[in-house]
């Protein structure tokens, strides 16, 4: 007996029946990656920020101590040395902190709404 469907089945590409992938379990490496950079992103983005900064004051300072006279080798070896220090100190204070010793952060306070005046209220 010819039946349209079965025809129509067996003669799909892939011999007869759709099958799909033999293991397929999980998120793969993209999920391993994603972890990490949740957790680096926001590292990277406080350090770029204060090395941004710290690279503006010092080249300021550079600017500021060549107009003033100095050497140019010189002005800049000890003020890439001093950024270098302000660096590592500001890493060693907020970045390498063990997780029991971080700063709590302090709870807001709460400032209670007062009552507006009612020019016309009685007084009672």
């Amino acid at each position: 007996m010819y039946c349209p469907y079965q025809n129509y089945y067996l003669h799909q590409v892939g011999s007869g029946w759709y099958r799909g992938a033999a293991y397929q379990r999980g998120h793969g490496i993209g999920g391993i990656l994603a972890g990490i950079g949740k957790a680096v992103f926001p590292l990277l983005k406080t350090g770029t920020k204060t090395v941004g900064k710290q690279l503006l004051q010092s080249g300021a300072q550079f600017v500021g101590d060549v107009v003033s006279g100095q050497n140019d080798k010189k002005a800049a070896k000890k003020r890439t040395r001093k950024a270098g220090t302000k660096l590592l100190n500001f890493m060693q204070e907020n970045v390498f902190v063990p997780p029991g010793e971080q700063p709590h952060k302090r709870a807001r306070k709460s400032h209670k709404r007062q009552k507006p005046i009612d020019l016309f209220e009685d007084g009672k």
